[in-house]
Parts: C-alpha cells; structure tokens; sequence
C-alpha cells in the first residue's frame, strides 16, 4: 500500500516538473498544444477500442453465444474461462 501511495504522489510530481521542463525549452505554448495533441489523440483511440468491443460483443450475442470476453475485457482487461 505503501508503494502505491508513493506512486500515486510521485507520478504527477515527476509529469509537472518535465512539463516545466520541457516548456522552458520549446515554449509554452508548443508544450500546451502538444498536451491538447496528445490528449485528442489518446480519446480517438479509447472511442475507437470501445467501439471494437461492443462490436465484438453484439457479434457474440447476435451468434447466440454470451459475450464473458467483451463484458470482462471492459471491466477488467483480462480473459476469463468460464
């Protein structure tokens, strides 16, 4: 618990001072955008994976099989044998 609670803190601490960093050499701006760059670019590819699983899953379900990959690889990202 411990070491998770270190991570927890460090993370962020260690993200903010590169983002000052790397500010104070490409400006801030160029830093700013190449958040908002990252980030547009991080959701298309969340939408675009939730997108294959649902379509996985209404595949199963339309075969009349249960779906346990899709609906565990959504909550959990792992597989499970049933």
């Amino acid at each position: 618990m411990n070491i998770f609670l270190l991570l927890l803190i460090s993370i962020p601490i260690i993200e903010i001072y590169l983002f000052i960093k790397l500010g104070s050499q490409i400006g801030a701006f160029n830093t700013i955008l190449l958040i908002f760059i990252t980030a547009f670019f991080g959701i298309i590819y969340a939408r675009y994976e939730g997108f294959n699983t649902l379509k996985s899953g209404m595949s199963q379900m339309v075969k009349n099989e249960l779906p346990v990959y899709d609906i565990n690889n959504i909550s959990t990202n792992k597989k499970i044998d049933i």
